[in-house]
């Protein structure tokens, strides 16, 4: 065999190695947008489709902390990024990762069996009631278990607002449903009928076309709601579901949280957060 000939047999043993290896270390672009559905976000959420197998698996053994509510989101730093890798998997890292948290839907036999075990709902017959969850309402785990908070009637409509909530907190928080009749609310067989039998007091009865108050928020129009604790103050973006005045206490559809809450009317297009009970 002539000596040219050996030097390239040489020369192809010597750099295909090579190439095969920095093929395997060549460095895995993380994505700058995912969406996980859980607790806990891993790395491996963060990468593309088409990485190898034994690269998914060790990514997936880095743990990137816990998952944003269903709705939310989580913003990841660069710097963050590479604090938690660590070298530990050669990976490229964008200016800014963020990161979806995507739940469950409600379901409604959950919601209904639920009403109908309550102590609240025990006087009504929701077998033929048509219920209405929240819109885009979600839970970190598949159908949780759910707790009624309470129960309330609206007044000249076949309708009940019933508050509910997650039995374990991080599933989810309370929502709202709303309960529809095509008669009357059907009340169960033995609650006890509260007939008011006295006589209003004269002075103290209300007039008998009282003004209605100025609707300060309607539906179609933003407004802001404010949250406040001890030593913070948050002020959201949320739309209202009725017309309301002063003081009164409405639901709110808040586009960021994707969930319907309560809120009480402190001005114009000025709200204040009211946990429901």
């Amino acid at each position: 065999m002539s000596g040219p000939r050996w030097k390239w047999i040489f020369a192809l043993l010597w750099f295909l190695p090579g190439v095969g290896l920095r093929a395997q270390q060549a460095p895995v672009a993380l994505r700058d947008e995912a969406v996980v559905q859980g607790e806990t976000i891993r790395l491996a959420d963060l990468l593309p489709l088409e990485v190898n197998a034994a690269t998914r698996l060790a990514a997936a053994k880095i743990n990137l902390g816990r998952a944003p509510q269903p709705g939310s989101v989580r913003v990841f730093s660069e710097d963050k990024l590479r604090s938690a890798v660590a070298g530990q998997i050669a990976v490229t890292f964008p200016a800014t990762t963020v990161v979806r948290g995507v739940g469950w839907p409600l379901r409604e036999a959950s919601i209904r069996q639920t009403l109908r075990e309550s102590e609240a709902g025990r006087h009504y017959d929701f077998a033929q009631a048509r219920l209405v969850p929240p819109a885009d309402f979600s839970t970190r785990t598949p159908d949780p278990r759910l707790e009624v908070l309470a129960i309330r009637s609206q007044a000249d409509e076949p309708k009940l607002s019933a508050s509910l909530r997650c039995g374990q907190r991080s599933d989810c928080g309370s929502f709202l449903v709303e309960i529809v009749f095509d008669e009357p609310v059907p009340v169960g067989i033995g609650r006890p009928a509260r007939l008011r039998t006295e006589k209003p007091d004269v002075a103290q009865a209300a007039p008998a076309n009282p003004a209605p108050a100025p609707a300060l928020v309607q539906p179609g129009r933003a407004a802001k709601m404010l949250f406040e604790g001890e030593g913070f103050k948050i002020t959201t973006r949320v739309l209202p579901l009725q017309r309301a005045g002063m003081g009164q206490v409405i639901r709110v559809f808040d586009p960021m949280a994707r969930q319907v809450s309560l809120a009480r009317v402190e001005g114009k297009d000025l709200m204040s957060f009211r946990e429901a009970r």
